[in-house]
Formats: C-alpha cells, sequence, structure tokens
C-alpha cells in the first residue's frame, strides 16, 4: 500500500507539474499568437517614444522577444513627408486705425484694425534616424493674414470728431478705410530626439523589472519628451494702410498713407515637446510644445504717403526673438500615416507697427515711431503626415 500511494503521489506531482508547464508554454503561446496575428510584426505603427535600447533583449527569451516586437520590427530609418493648413490671425499690440473724440462725453477713442483669419501652409519633410526617436526635418512655413477697418462718415460737429493718423486729415462727411497684409515665411532645418519616459502602455506591472515578464507588454512607454535644435531663417512683410474717402462736396485732395515692417534675419531655434500616449497601442496621443527663437537680421520701418506727405523711414539690425507654443492631438489613420489636430500661439517681438498721435496738435498727426511693439499670431491647425 505505502508503494502504492507513493506511485499515486508521484503520478499526481508529475501531472500537475505538465500541466503547470503546459500553462506557462500556452500563456507564452498566447502571447506569441497575440502579436503574429497582428499586422505590427510585420508593419508596426512606430510610436514615437519606442526606445531602441530597451529592445535588445540579449537572453532574455522568446517572450521578450515578442513583446519588443511592436517596437523593433519596424524599418531602420523611415523617410517621412507632411503638410499642414493653418487658418492663423495676426494681431498687433497696438495697431490704431483712427481716433474719435466725443467733446460731450469727453472721451477719446482709439478704435484699432479687425484682423481676420488667413489660409496658411506649411510643409515639411525628413529622415528618421535608426537611433530610435532621432530625426532630421526641413519644414517651410506660409503664414498668411489681413484685415481692416471703415471709420464711417465724420460728423465733425461740436460733439465728436474723427482724426485719421499720419496726417490723413477727416473733413465734414469724410471717411477713413484701411487694409492690413501680414506674410511671414520661416525656412528651418533641424535635429530632434525623443527620450521615453515610464513604464509600457496599459502595463498592470507598475515597476516592470524582468523584461521578460509578459504582462509588460510592449516596450513603448507612456509618456515621453523629445527636444530640438535648429537653425530659421525668417521674412516679415507686414503693412497697414490708411485712405480718405471723401465727401462729394469737399474738393479736398484723397490722402493716403502705408506703414510698413519689413525683417530679414536668420538665428538659432530651440524647443521641447511633452507627449502623452492613449490606449494601450498608443494610436492616440496628446501633445504639448513650446519653441524659442532668436534672429538677428535687418529691420526696416517705414511710413509713405501722399500726396503732400513726409516719407519716413528707419533700418536697424536687431536680434528678434520668437516664441512658439503648440498644442494637439495626433492619431493613427494606418500604420504609416497619422494626423494632428490642434491650436498654436506664436509672438514676434518688436515688429509691430504703433501709430504715435501728436495730441498738441488738432488735428492730431503722427509724432513719432516707436519699434517696442509686438506681432502676435493665434489660430488652429490640420497635419498629415506620411512615413515610408
Amino acid at each position: 500500500m505505502s508503494i502504492f500511494l507513493r506511485g499515486a503521489c508521484a503520478l499526481l506531482l508529475a501531472a500537475g507539474a505538465a500541466s503547470s508547464l503546459n500553462a506557462q508554454t500556452t500563456d507564452r503561446g498566447a502571447v506569441a499568437a497575440t502579436f503574429e496575428g497582428s499586422d505590427l510584426l510585420t508593419n508596426p505603427i512606430q510610436q514615437t517614444s519606442c526606445d531602441c535600447g530597451s529592445m535588445d533583449c540579449g537572453d532574455c527569451g522568446e517572450v521578450c522577444d515578442l513583446g519588443c516586437a511592436p517596437c523593433g520590427m519596424g524599418p531602420c530609418g523611415q523617410v517621412f513627408v507632411g503638410g499642414e493648413y493653418l487658418s492663423v490671425r495676426t494681431q498687433f499690440s497696438e495697431a490704431t486705425a483712427y481716433r474719435e473724440i466725443s467733446v460731450t462725453d469727453d472721451l477719446e477713442t482709439f478704435h484699432q484694425f479687425n484682423m481676420n483669419y488667413g489660409d496658411s501652409y506649411r510643409l515639411f519633410a525628413g529622415y528618421r534616424l535608426c537611433d530610435c526617436g532621432s530625426e532630421i526635418r526641413f519644414t517651410y512655413t506660409n503664414f498668411n493674414s489681413g484685415g481692416g477697418f471703415a471709420s464711417g462718415p465724420n460728423a465733425n460737429d461740436a460733439d465728436s470728431t474723427l482724426y485719421g493718423p499720419y496726417e490723413a486729415a477727416l473733413g465734414d462727411g469724410d471717411e477713413l478705410v484701411g487694409y492690413a497684409d501680414v506674410n511671414i515665411k520661416n525656412y528651418d532645418i533641424g535635429f530632434s530626439k525623443t527620450i521615453p519616459l515610464g513604464c509600457p502602455l496599459g502595463s498592470p506591472c507598475g515597476d516592470c523589472g524582468d523584461c521578460c515578464d509578459p504582462c509588460c507588454g510592449p516596450v513603448c512607454p507612456a509618456w515621453d519628451i523629445t527636444w530640438g535644435g535648429g537653425i530659421r531663417i525668417a521674412n516679415v512683410d507686414s503693412s497697414l494702410g490708411y485712405q480718405t474717402v471723401r465727401d462729394p462736396i469737399n474738393t479736398a485732395p484723397d490722402r493716403s498713407a502705408v506703414s510698413s515692417v519689413d525683417f530679414d534675419g536668420v538665428g538659432l531655434r530651440f524647443g521641447m515637446t511633452g507627449r502623452r500616449y492613449i490606449g494601450r497601442s498608443g494610436m492616440l496621443s496628446a501633445y504639448i510644445k513650446g519653441d524659442i527663437s532668436l534672429l538677428l537680421g535687418d529691420v526696416k520701418y517705414g511710413v509713405a504717403g501722399g500726396p503732400g506727405f513726409t516719407d519716413v523711414s528707419l533700418t536697424t539690425t536687431q536680434v528678434i526673438p520668437v516664441t512658439e507654443i503648440e498644442a494637439g492631438l495626433t492619431g493613427y489613420i494606418t500604420q504609416n500615416i497619422s494626423v494632428s489636430g490642434g491650436y498654436l500661439l506664436s509672438a514676434w517681438h518688436d515688429l509691430g507697427h504703433r501709430a504715435e498721435y501728436n495730441t498738441a496738435v488738432t488735428p492730431s498727426q503722427i509724432y513719432s515711431m516707436d519699434d517696442a511693439n509686438m506681432m502676435t499670431l493665434d489660430g488652429f491647425f490640420l497635419r498629415a503626415t506620411a512615413a515610408y
């Protein structure tokens, strides 16, 4: 009996061990089947945060190799191209259209240009290096925006009077109209590197530890940051135009004036991007990006008009700071095509217009030019990127 019991126990232990081994093999087989049945093995979605260093699994075994597959089976190096549609509005910290004085209310009101959203675009292309997360990119950006104003007829009575800048004086029934036009062209070439942060997407393990642990899944973390630097060449042309529309009974000549700011410069650019991937596959992500550029170049300020207008011109060499913020969402349509959308803000310091009035004379005239002003842009973008 003792021998029989010992034999039975041995058989039970052997069966249990075989069952455990079979279960473990099945679990690993399930992991393998999960990846083998997925297109990610042959044509993976290349998350920016994939850490190629983590994909060198050494002797960890088959499970780890399979866990690395979604990040590591992609091509070594990729060419990518893309384009953006931009709907952007330009604003100036001061873009005076005309001045209105109300004697009854003892009030002086400065009216500003009404700026509109303009259709703009951006094109880019580059190469993603075998060193995962590194890329070289060339970008061309064209911002366009405009606006205008119309003062309405000048009453010129004892209560309210309108005055235009740059000697565009108004008589009874005269009207002042204007336009604004801004065009910015940027040429950027730079290098960026992505640094992965945190545990893999969807991992229940916390500190994953052993890379062979199947529950840790792919080695792509849920967070990453990207730093980048490069060179920017910029050209900025902006103008504010003023034109009197005389009342038919007013025989005074029409007056017009155009204030312009032109800048051509080159300098260094540096930026940081933080991205959060959503979902285990990372097919959707949210990001925020900040950039700063310091551009050295020539700035030409000028005012020209007529008839009988004294033109003014001033050219200086300046360092122009440019700060930019962008936030948005990115989603993959296919393994190689992604779409992003969001909102952007940009500020070009010391590149604005400012109409200074000499309030000691009536009607008030332009008194001096002040370049301590800011030109800002804000708007929406929609971007598509393809890699192969």
